[in-house]
């Protein structure tokens, strides 16, 4: 019966309220809202491999989207601006079968990267690269599906450190 009416005190209820009201913990980071209408403009191919340019940013943009937590606006009304180079393309056997032919490629993919805070006028996240791999069957699947593999690999790094920027 005690028990009862000490937690219906005004005074311990009010310092309930206050506690738990203010303890919060998020394992996303912090990330401010504004950030999260996205405008990326096509990454500059700086390898030899024609068209990577557009691949890339193609897939991520796919990735992106799928993510669900971004939306993609034209440049005047997003917070963030993404840029970017790819800057290395590199293709190797990664298995081979019992005589000795090829079963799967390996993509290795360099992006460099520049996450731009468009309404404070700053880096968000200062210009980086980033590497990624993917591989892909020779029988099943495309070199494409390798590049795709790679950009996800690699979206998964920005995502993480997007999110984890301390202030």
């Amino acid at each position: 019966m005690r028990l009862k009416s000490y937690f219906s005190s005004p005074l311990v209820l009010s310092i309930l309220v206050i506690l738990f009201s203010s303890c919060t913990y998020s394992f996303s980071g912090y990330f401010p809202s504004y950030l999260k209408k996205v405008s990326v403009h096509v990454f500059q191919n700086k390898t030899l491999m024609y068209g990577l340019d557009n691949t890339v940013t193609g897939y991520f943009i796919d990735e992106l989207r799928n993510d669900g937590r971004f939306q993609l606006v034209s440049d005047d009304k997003a917070g963030m601006i993404i840029t970017g180079s790819v800057t290395g393309f590199d293709k190797q056997p990664f298995k081979y079968d019992t005589e000795g032919n090829i079963e799967s490629y390996n993509i290795k993919l360099t992006i460099e990267l520049e996450f731009y805070d468009n309404v404070n006028k700053k880096p968000y996240l200062p210009k980086a690269t980033y590497i990624g791999n993917g591989t892909y069957n020779v029988n099943s699947e495309t070199e494409d599906d390798g590049i795709k593999r790679a950009v996800s690999d690699i979206y998964s790094t920005v995502i993480h450190r997007l999110f984890q920027v301390s202030f």
